[in-house]
Order: C-alpha cells, then structure tokens, then sequence
C-alpha cells in the first residue's frame, strides 16, 4: 500500500502499488470495492503512486509511469483521463502525489519536477517549480497537500525540507534541514494537512511522523 484517501461520507481508499489496484473499505475496515490493476487500458495502470478524494467523491488516480491522471466515480468507473507524456502545461514525466480542494486539483511531478495545478476538466491553470536547491525549487519532490487558505505545501524530498507557496505558487516559507533533530528531516515523503490546521509529515528516513504549526 502506497497511499491513502477519504471520502465524505467515511469510506477508505487504499492503492496498492505490487498490483495497482484501488481498495475500498467502509469505515470499520470491510471490504467493499476494488478496482483498477495492472495495465495499459482505461481504468488499469501501469503503476499508482497517489490518491485523492474530491468534494463529489471522484477519485483521483496518479498513474505514474502511465504519465496521467484517471479519474473514477464512487463506483469504481473511469469517468476521464487527463494528461500524456511530456513537459508542456497538461503534460507529465512522472505525476506522483496529488491533492485537490474545491476547485482546483493539484498534481506533484517529481521527474520533471514542479506543481501543476488543474481544473476539473484537466485544464492546467498554473505550473510552478524546477529542479535546484533554492527557495521554490525541488529535488524529487514526493508529497502535496493544501490548506483552507490555499497554501499549498510541498514534501522537498531529496532537498530534506518542507516548502509552502500562495494560491499562484509564489514561495512564502521554507522549513527543515537533513538531520534527525527535532524539525529535521530525512527525505520526508508525504504531507498532510487537518482542518484545524496541524501539518503532518512522514519523515521516512527518520522513521516518525512529526507534526507542525503555520504561524502567518
């Protein structure tokens, strides 16, 4: 299992990245629906890294290696496809976390790598990020998310930090250094965010999440 989401109304959705498949549970751990797997056709992938859940309970798909995002109904059927290989607004190298809010949706490409950011119709509306060590640029970024005020934060992996941009991708803040200290990161590689605002990150080479504040 290499990621997890949740819908409205409770259900639990996990993809398994040995068999690209999308397994959906109730919320006391039942069985209820799979779908997806292993291949080249509509509605299989050719490998899955990343899982979102919007408002209207479509499910968000990141086919990795498929360079595009499938998006699925509450039933388990393809609704669309956004994306090919490439590196024009719209195109991908390698799609891996994505997150979405109420309008937007916003897709982590750690190949190329930046952010982009889609419509619901898969219109790319913003592209931001390089691969550099400077403030707004990447190093195999891995983990997306957005808060209620459309700060969107970015797990800078290989970088060993956490960096935040405004609703246009303009960088506001950076946090974290490698190291094992309180703060200090080693290649986090997920983020999430609560409604009341506490940061979580997977700070995989330390084996820990640790948890954070923003402070305007």
């Amino acid at each position: 299992p290499c990621d997890v989401a949740f819908d409205k109304s409770g259900q639990i959705y996990v993809i398994d990245s040995m068999d690209a498949k999308v397994r959906a549970f109730d919320s006391s751990g039942n069985i209820i629906n799979r779908f997806g797997g292993k291949g080249t056709n509509n509605g299989q992938f050719r490998s899955v890294s990343g899982i979102a859940i919007g408002n209207n309970d479509r499910i968000y798909v990141t086919d990795t290696e498929g360079y595009r995002v499938q998006v699925f109904n509450a039933s388990g059927q393809i609704i669309t496809i956004f994306g090919k290989y490439g590196t024009r607004p719209g195109e991908y190298k390698s799609p891996y976390a994505i997150t979405v809010d109420d309008h937007r949706i916003y897709v982590l490409d750690y190949g190329i790598p930046r952010v982009q950011v889609i419509d619901k119709d898969g219109i790319s509306r913003l592209v931001f990020g390089q691969r550099g060590t400077n403030k707004g640029e990447f190093s195999i970024p891995k983990g997306i998310s957005v808060d209620k005020y459309g700060r969107i934060y970015v797990a800078d992996t290989l970088n060993h930090r956490i960096q935040i941009f405004d609703n246009k991708g303009k960088w506001l803040y950076t946090f974290g250094t490698k190291g094992s200290g309180q703060g200090q990161f080693m290649g986090p590689e997920s983020i999430a965010i609560s409604n009341d605002g506490y940061i979580f990150v997977l700070d995989k080479g330390n084996n820990r999440v640790q948890v954070f504040t923003y402070e305007s």
